[in-house]
């Protein structure tokens, strides 16, 4: 017969265990490459431009320590559009204000907005631009990105570093509007922002969710 203290250690190991998760470990993992050519495209004669901005875009973050413990964030504030032609969102681009940062901790967003993290004040803003938006391949189709319908590719700037990120996203066309929606994670210390990498205090992984509500002409 087990003995009771026995069960408590099991029990404990359980509950660490299950702490220490790492949110990223569902997620696909979108690895910066070198920033690929912006080439200017002639959009075609029927494309329509939509603006992007805080009331019709949700950017989301979620950052971790192996420790188990875990933060939720985002930003209220972007600026950008989607061109959309033939019925599907073909470009996409959008500037980030960083110091519209929120978390679920006050203190937590103070310091992200120093030069430990986001260093705002030097890189006030972010920004991303499509290179690419396409219908997901089945080989892609896997694991996190299992329910993608297609895959976009594009430049990502944060802390002035740029890099080529590439993701997968659901695009379903409604009677009113394209939802758009994505969930992937990114190397922080990727683009230069290393806190707590060292000594693995914090985890080089951010989840980043993105929701976009695109009114249809």
């Amino acid at each position: 017969m087990m003995k009771l203290p026995t069960i408590a250690a099991l029990t404990l190991s359980a509950v660490l265990l299950a702490a220490c998760d790492n949110p990223a470990d569902s997620t696909f993992s979108a690895d910066a490459e070198d920033a690929k050519e912006v080439k200017p495209v002639e959009p075609p004669a029927d494309a329509v431009t939509v603006e992007l901005n805080g009331e019709n875009t949700t950017i989301e973050w979620t950052g971790s320590k192996p420790t188990g413990s875990s933060h939720d964030g985002g930003f209220k504030a972007l600026a950008g559009s989607a061109t959309v032609a033939d019925e599907k969102v073909i470009a996409m681009e959008a500037t980030i204000e960083i110091a519209s940062m929120w978390s679920d901790n006050d203190k937590l967003t103070e310091h992200l907005l120093n030069n430990d993290f986001f260093d705002s004040e030097v890189y006030p803003e972010s920004r991303f631009v499509s290179t690419e938006v396409r219908e997901a391949t089945a080989d892609e189709k896997t694991g996190p990105a299992a329910d993608a319908t297609h895959w976009v590719t594009g430049n990502f700037t944060l802390r002035g570093v740029t890099k080529s990120i590439a993701f997968p996203a659901t695009i379903e066309a409604g009677e009113t509007a394209y939802a758009f929606s994505a969930e992937f994670d990114i190397n922080r210390g990727q683009f230069g922002m290393d806190y707590g990498l060292a000594d693995a205090a914090i985890r080089d992984e951010v989840v980043i969710r993105l929701k976009i509500d695109l009114p249809r002409s």
